[in-house]
This record gives C-alpha cells, structure tokens and sequence, in this order.
C-alpha cells in the first residue's frame, strides 16, 4: 500500500484491517495510525490482504477525521469476465489536499 501526502501540511492516518467501518470500530485491527508528512510518501506492506479500511484527517489536523473508506488493491477486475489476482495493482491513498 502506498500513501502519499501531496499538501503542505502534515496528516494523520489509520488503515485497519476488519469487517467494518469506521476504522477504528473495536472490530478491527489497526495495522498504522501515524502522520504523514508534507509531501512524504509511505509504503506499508500488506502481503496478501486485498482489502483495507483507510481514513485520514483534514491537513494539520489530530482530530477531524474524514469518512472512513474501503480501498481495495491486487485485483484486475474485467466486465463479465469476474477479477483475478494482479500483484502490480497497489492500494493507494492520496491525502492532504
């Protein structure tokens, strides 16, 4: 998974790995709760996990967390054909606009 900050202010992060949202449900694990900085990008690796719970806060904030949402990621998905597995498809979050 790649989470790249493009603004010019720091951001927080959680990604969880669980059944639900939000992220930080009780029925989720966190796997990273950190800042990001400006214009920093972070790699976390996930081995096989294809599905994830991802949220972040507005720019230079600790505490106003945007929606929680899914991002999926190592699945080529084709109209009638159904998805197969593809390693070169990386998860990203974008952040900090």
């Amino acid at each position: 998974m790649v989470i790249r900050n493009d603004g010019d202010r720091p951001v927080r992060v959680q990604v969880a790995l669980g059944p639900v949202l939000p992220c930080d449900s009780k029925d989720n694990t966190l796997l990273l709760d950190a800042h990001v900085g400006p214009h920093e990008t972070r790699t976390l690796g996930l081995g096989t996990v294809s599905q994830v719970c991802a949220r972040a806060t507005t720019a230079g904030s600790d505490i106003d967390w945007n929606s929680s949402r899914w991002l999926t990621g190592g699945y080529r998905c084709r109209r009638g054909r159904g998805c197969v597995r593809d390693t070169s498809i990386v998860m990203q979050l974008d952040v900090g606009r």
